[in-house]
């Protein structure tokens, strides 16, 4: 059996839901997508707002994060899509060895 809840889950993405509350479906794609993060006990956690000032892009995890602007972006910014910068704490689990053939 897989334990699917116990582990870390960090979902990006352009879903075409402006500004989607968790706690409030308005149709069905975002009920769909809340019921999911519910399910997986995801947060939303991007508040950049783009030339709209809405939030396209989703920052969905169950690990705190925190996103930020991107003052100084590799590329050329879409304006609806603002570059993030996305910081979170993970532990690395123990390494697991594996043996080693040596002739």
């Amino acid at each position: 059996m897989i334990r699917i809840f116990s582990q870390t889950h960090l979902l990006l993405g352009d879903f075409n839901i402006p500004n989607l509350s968790l706690n409030n479906t308005r149709t069905p794609k975002a009920e769909i997508l809340i019921n999911f993060s519910h399910l997986f006990a995801l947060d939303q956690f991007n508040t950049v707002l783009n030339v709209n000032d809405v939030t396209l892009d989703l920052v969905l995890a169950n690990v705190i994060c925190k996103v930020v602007r991107e003052s100084f972006p590799l590329v050329d910014e879409d304006s609806h899509h603002p570059a993030i910068n996305i910081f979170l704490s993970l532990r690395a689990e123990k390494s697991k060895s594996f043996p080693i053939n040596v002739k």
